[in-house]
């Protein structure tokens, strides 16, 4: 049995190559940090680029294997479509590569250029047969897009057919009530989550799509704490026009929720509802918001982190054609 990291990122290096030589999308990178033109910034060691370093740290936590993700701030949903697939295909080069270093520590899922559906649908496919990427990590909007109004069925499509994990990754949306006390991160982030979820649930986009598998991390923001409240809304408000065939937290299996609550209650309450066949191992390393000790936490809680590397063995193992 393998304990396994479902959200864990990865800046890899030409990403960081082509910042320090020419600058990209304009994005800087001095004395060892990246600063975005929004004002983000935050230092890049060498665990986020370089796989030994990686490994060290992953044998410290208690680690086994790693499901790798580019930081959220790669995406680059709101740039020119041509210029962010030409990244997403470095970075998805750079990921194989990574995983073909040590395929029993790593796995890696693709990133792809959301702005441009078809192409990013193309893109996830290449990333899958070229590099044996096992599954897809995107954020919960696309530029001023909510997921569900984006246009993305060619790449759900594909997903759904080949059964692989979309993992939702937000990163802080920019909500003017949340500009200060960090509030983005600590409440936005969450809430962005429970947004996405929310609205491939009322949408029907999990009726159209049957095998979605939809990994929501931060403990699935405040999904799993308002179904009573969506099922209420639904039976008051919605169900005589209702684009789904269940009430709403009859979808709740339909996802994978990881660990990070960074409570021990909180834990103990999100295994009791999803099992641990729904519940993943999540760090969100190396990022300063991470769970410092997340087999530790799990541990506390009185949940096997070998049953959740199962969960997430099954869960990014390719079925598809």
């Amino acid at each position: 049995m393998s304990v396994i990291d479902v959200h864990t990122h990865a800046i890899p290096r030409p990403f960081l190559d082509a910042v320090k030589s020419d600058g990209l999308f304009g994005i800087k990178f001095e004395k060892d940090e990246l600063i975005h033109p929004d004002g983000d910034r935050y230092p890049v060691g060498p665990e986020f680029f370089d796989p030994v370093a990686r490994a060290a740290e992953m044998k410290r936590f208690g680690l086994d294997k790693s499901i790798l993700s580019v930081s959220p701030t790669l995406f680059f949903s709101s740039e020119p479509a041509d210029e962010a697939l030409e990244m997403a295909r470095i970075l998805n080069d750079a990921l194989g590569l990574w995983v073909r270093t040590d395929p029993t520590r790593f796995s890696a899922m693709a990133t792809v250029p959301l702005q441009s559906p078809e192409a990013a649908a193309d893109e996830l496919q290449r990333a899958v047969d070229e590099h044996g990427l096992v599954g897809l990590a995107i954020g919960t909007r696309v530029g001023e897009h909510t997921i569900d109004q984006a246009g993305l069925d060619p790449l759900f499509s594909v997903a759904n057919d080949r059964e692989l994990p979309i993992l939702l990754h937000p990163n802080d949306p920019p909500v003017p009530q949340l500009r200060n006390y960090e509030l983005a991160n600590a409440i936005g982030n969450p809430l962005d989550t429970t947004i996405a979820a929310a609205r491939l649930i009322f949408s029907g986009t999990l009726d159209r799509f049957p095998k979605l598998r939809i990994v929501l991390v931060h403990a699935g923001g405040f999904l799993p704490y308002q179904l009573g409240r969506f099922d209420r809304i639904y039976k008051m408000r919605l169900k005589a026009e209702s684009n789904i065939s269940l009430t709403p937290s009859g979808y709740l299996d339909r996802f994978w929720i990881d660990s990070i609550t960074l409570s021990t209650q909180a834990l103990v309450y999100l295994h009791h509802l999803v099992g641990p066949a729904r519940l993943v191992l999540g760090s969100d390393y190396p990022f300063d918001m991470q769970d410092p000790d997340p087999v530790g936490q799990l541990k506390a809680a009185n949940i096997d982190p070998d049953v959740l590397g199962e969960t997430a063995e099954t869960l990014f193992t390719p079925v598809g054609p």
